[in-house]
């Protein structure tokens, strides 16, 4: 055997296996770069899953505490002084008064109060004569 031969038999187990290091390198690679896009992919849509979650609880969270005061209020009795007052006037008066400021305790919060309406009443003597008449 020559010299030359001699060294190749010596050198082809150590090439094929620096040979087969590399394509398992390869390929390693190539699983990483896939495993870190669906594990980027998974993360975007817990992330997006999360900032729902908590959207939807503070939404939750800023209802109750509008909600509080008013179901807290309307949990109380009325005051005495309301129930004094509430044999004045006729039935009609009274409850365009409550439907008022049901109106006016819906819409503090969002707007301010809205001014009263009026409403047109024909007088019984004449047609012609009209005068507005707050409800």
């Amino acid at each position: 055997m020559s010299e030359r031969s001699a060294i190749s038999e010596l050198v082809t187990p150590f090439r094929e296996t620096a040979a087969e290091a590399a394509r398992l390198l390869k390929h390693l690679g190539a699983r990483l770069d896939v495993f870190s896009l669906e594990l980027a992919r998974d993360l975007g849509a817990v992330s997006r899953d999360a900032q729902a979650f908590a959207g939807g609880v503070r939404d939750q969270a800023v209802a109750l505490r509008r909600a509080t005061p008013r179901a807290a209020k309307l949990a109380q009795p009325p005051p005495r002084s309301s129930r004094a007052s509430a044999g004045c006037g006729s039935p009609l008066r009274r409850a365009a008064s409550r439907r008022c400021a049901k109106r006016i305790t819906a819409t503090s919060h969002a707007a301010p109060p809205t001014p009263r309406p009026s409403c047109v009443v024909a007088s019984r003597s004449s047609a012609s004569s009209r005068r507005a008449v707050p409800i």
